[in-house]
């Protein structure tokens, strides 16, 4: 049961920069510039690598669904197929019902992708992903569709907790960790806009 006092993790973020834009301030980053509305927004969801906390984010996005009008596409990575399971990724088109159902087939089609949707949201990101995209690695159907998502312009949303916590684990190597916050920070330095737990608090 979600608490009236608290929003989703992606509505609250979209949200607040929403209101920055409608009030003519800047958005949390000077870099992105998000277009996203409350009556209209298509977005695709892109599902990686880790099912870990999928049940939280899923809620989530039905809930910014529900109180934004957002509509969906929504992409699987090879290994998120495989990851989430045929019986998770039926759940999934079931309760974002979306228009459009990408795989990593789809990989030669990213420009029709792209161009169907104002922007991304990645609920639960894993290392791999941020380091292809850090690195500038398109060598799979999602690392090029975030790579060339950015490149366009149009807003990127990453969800970072699983890439320093692994299935809510630190890692034990000081080296390991530096690794992974050098890639945080190089993605957010391309314009990627980072969604925390905080922000579901009032």
């Amino acid at each position: 049961c979600w608490s009236m006092k608290k929003y989703s993790l992606t509505s609250d973020v979209i949200d607040e920069l929403v209101h920055k834009i409608s009030k003519g301030r800047p958005a949390k980053t000077e870099v992105l510039k998000p277009s996203f509305n409350s009556s209209n927004s298509h977005i695709l969801v892109v599902f990686t690598g880790t099912d870990y906390g999928l049940n939280e984010r899923l809620a989530e996005l039905v809930n910014a669904k529900i109180n934004y009008g957002f509509s969906y596409d929504i992409g699987f990575s090879f290994s998120g197929a495989m990851v989430i399971g045929e019986k998770g990724i039926e759940e999934i088109i079931r309760s974002l019902n979306p228009r459009n159902v990408y795989y990593e087939e789809d990989q030669l089609i990213f420009e029709k992708v792209i161009s169907g949707v104002e922007g991304v949201i990645v609920p639960m990101s894993t290392q791999d992903t941020v380091s292809k995209l850090a690195t500038g690695i398109q060598d799979s159907f999602i690392s090029t569709l975030l790579w060339q998502t950015i490149w366009r312009g149009k807003p990127v949303l990453m969800d970072f907790e699983d890439v320093a916590h692994y299935k809510g684990t630190e890692s034990k190597s000081e080296g390991q960790r530096r690794i992974i916050e050098r890639n945080i920070s190089e993605v957010i330095g391309l314009g990627v806009v980072e969604v925390r737990k905080e922000d579901l608090s009032l």
